[in-house]
């Protein structure tokens, strides 16, 4: 074998593993930003107030099996918790 077919084969190997780690960051990226979209929300069930003035809402998720979960208001959406705050009785 030829020293310029050795140079050839390791720049393709190289090629091939940038290519490589260049797919995996891309696939991590797409996974973070599914995760950034959150799970999708069924319903506000209550609501509690905290010391500090702030509040967390009981979550049912429309995920089978998924257990209701307390909730800061910071990550739900705005739109959800005005339609909580409207259908609750004055």
């Amino acid at each position: 074998m030829d020293v310029s077919a050795v140079e050839n084969n390791a720049v393709e190997n190289n090629a091939t593993e940038t290519n490589a780690a260049e797919n995996d960051a891309a696939e991590t990226s797409a996974t973070e930003n599914e995760d950034d979209t959150g799970w999708d929300v069924e319903k506000i069930e209550d609501e509690m107030y905290l010391d500090d003035g702030s509040s967390k809402y009981l979550i049912k998720w429309k995920m089978p099996g998924a257990a209701d979960s307390w909730e800061p208001e910071k990550n739900l959406d705005p739109e959800l918790i005005d339609e909580w705050e409207k259908s609750r009785p004055l």
